[in-house]
């Protein structure tokens, strides 16, 4: 499975790259895309269906999405921060991200099993956004910042 996942990466974060790009009405490529506008745009879009009480009814299209944004989150953390890797995690059965693709290789923290579950947050962010809880609307960008602080 993780293998599938590392071999439909570039496809899928091109993808949503593109979706985003055409939705925003911006370059239809994705090619000007950030954290910031991705996380803006999410915000919108998700908040806008929950307030039509579709969040929930349209929920494969909003894992699909969700899974293809953390998908493009984490590579545009790896493009900041190289020495960054994909990873099935395996090393603590009692972790969240427990055979789940993190980003792992991190140099400037201690722990040695030390990893970001980019799905697990995006996921978490989009979740509180559907419910309208309070949640902030650049929240992704704010995990790269953090992330590539911790590289």
């Amino acid at each position: 499975m993780f293998a599938h996942f590392v071999a439909d990466l570039p496809a899928r974060v091109a993808y949503f790259a593109a979706t985003i790009g055409r939705a925003r009405g911006a370059d239809p490529t994705g090619a000007d895309l950030t954290p910031a506008a991705v996380s803006a745009w999410m915000f919108e879009t998700i908040d806008a269906s929950a307030k039509a009480a579709a969040w929930r009814a349209d929920a494969p299209h909003w894992s699909a999405l969700v899974g293809d944004a953390a998908m493009w989150l984490g590579e545009a953390i790896r493009c900041a921060a190289p020495q960054l890797r994909w990873a099935l995690f395996v090393a603590n059965k009692k972790a969240t991200g427990y055979q789940r693709p993190v980003l792992t290789g991190f140099t400037k923290v201690d722990a040695r099993d030390y990893y970001v579950d980019v799905g697990h947050l995006v996921a978490s962010w989009a979740d509180l956004v559907g419910r309208r809880r309070a949640a902030k609307p650049d929240f992704l960008a704010t995990i790269v910042a953090l992330t590539v602080a911790d590289a």
